[in-house]
């Protein structure tokens, strides 16, 4: 229960952020963010799908896992270029 909890307030959360729009300056960042956040829930929610309760789609819960790891990356590499004037 806990754990659905904080994934529905995640969920909303990144549709919060989406919704908001972005001085120009930060458009690209905005952007990067939100996808990068996106990315974040999709791994998420492939991780709960490939949890049955009998079994674990390993294929799914490892590509859940993926999916995070790549979407962390990407808002990691935007947050260290938010001060760059062409970014």
């Amino acid at each position: 229960m806990y754990f659905t909890k904080n994934v529905i307030k995640f969920c909303s959360f990144v549709d919060s952020v989406d919704a908001e729009a972005a001085p120009c300056n930060y458009a690209a960042f905005h952007r990067v963010l939100v996808n990068g956040l996106r990315g974040i829930r999709s791994g998420v929610l492939d991780i709960l799908q490939a949890i049955g309760p009998d079994q674990i789609d390993h294929e799914r819960f490892d590509a859940g896992l993926v999916e995070q790891q790549a979407a962390r990356a990407q808002i990691d590499s935007a947050f260290s270029k938010i001060l760059d004037p062409i970014f």
